[in-house]
């Protein structure tokens, strides 16, 4: 489900708000796809779609990386484009983008940093690494950060215009839905 909020900024400086902010609509979670920014007492319109960022951290110092499939422990979980899947060096902070892929890890060299998403029996996501022949092999000193969005799906439709919405790290920059939540 999705809508557009207007938000005004309590504040006495500009607000930026990155993208998978989370909000509150009524009870429900949303968060914003793209960033946007309220300046101080001002009002802007947000567009808001509805589910939970969530974020699970794997540490790959305490992993066998040579067992490169990792599960989220969400079953019933579907995924989405908003998957983002990182790797973080313990030692000097570089953070490495991994990309989702289509193909087979076996149409993949060593140098590409690429994941393969599948679905377990139960129908939790699980994320397969190469093996440094076929796909780029996951560091042994990092973290694994995984981004993903978690969704009620139709249970948000037809949240009504005027239900006050919230950004939860800033509660002074707050609004209400200008349409009816649809989509989900």
């Amino acid at each position: 489900a999705a809508t557009t909020a207007t938000m005004k900024n309590g504040y006495t400086n500009t607000v930026f708000v990155p993208p998978y902010s989370q909000h509150i609509i009524g009870r429900v979670k949303f968060y914003n796809p793209v960033q946007y920014y309220v300046t101080a007492g001002g009002v802007a319109e947000a567009q808001l779609t509805q589910g939970e960022v969530r974020t699970k951290v794997f540490d790959l110092e305490t992993i066998n990386t040579a067992l490169y499939e990792f599960v989220l422990g969400e079953p019933g979980f579907t995924v989405t484009s908003d998957l983002m899947v990182f790797t973080t060096d313990k030692n000097t902070g570089t953070v490495k983008q991994w990309s989702r892929t289509d193909a087979g890890l076996f149409e993949h060299t060593a140098d590409d940093a690429v994941y393969y998403h599948g679905t377990t029996a139960n129908g939790d996501a699980s994320l397969t690494f190469g093996d440094g022949e076929y796909g780029t092999q996951l560091p042994k000193k990092a973290t694994l950060p995984v981004r993903y969005i978690y969704s009620v799906g139709t249970q948000a439709n037809d949240i009504l215009p005027g239900v006050r919405v919230q950004y939860t790290d800033y509660p002074n920059v707050a609004g209400e839905t200008i349409e009816t939540t649809t989509g989900g």
